[in-house]
């Protein structure tokens, strides 16, 4: 499923549903823990939430983003599980870091939009573009 990139990482992007009758608590967990875990693992990128959905940039090793991504989508959290991109080298020196934040329903609109009209990596630069202009952490 994942591609190295020229620095031997590995990435992906999805962007799920809140399961019905999951709360806010639990999505303030889901962003304590990530915090925690990316971190030891060495995983770069960002978390966002609209209230109602997830987008998620998930940068590092290989096996680290591999498991992590399988982990996720068996999360009874998450629903309508839409992966976006896994893979090949992608500019992503720039992602150095991981964060989480909110934004707006229109934000994760205009990155489902730029990965139907033009594929996975669009939808990278389009999560990147929210990620480094609106998130709010």
């Amino acid at each position: 499923m994942l591609h190295l990139n020229s620095s031997g990482d590995a990435a992906c992007l999805y962007v799920s549903k809140l399961a019905p009758g999951v709360t806010f608590e639990a999505v303030q967990r889901i962003v304590h823990v990530s915090r925690q875990r990316n971190s030891i693992l060495g995983i770069r990128g960002a978390l966002v939430f609209d209230s109602r959905r997830f987008g998620q940039l998930l940068v590092g090793p290989q096996v680290a983003v591999a498991t992590l991504a399988s982990r996720i989508t068996q999360d009874a959290r998450h629903t309508a599980m839409c992966w976006l991109h896994a893979g090949p080298a992608l500019p992503l020196a720039a992602v150095t870091d991981w964060r989480s934040g909110y934004c707006g329903t229109a934000d994760l609109d205009a990155v489902l939009g730029a990965a139907e009209r033009a594929g996975g990596e669009a939808a990278v630069q389009a999560f990147l573009d929210l990620v480094n202009g609106a998130m709010t952490e």
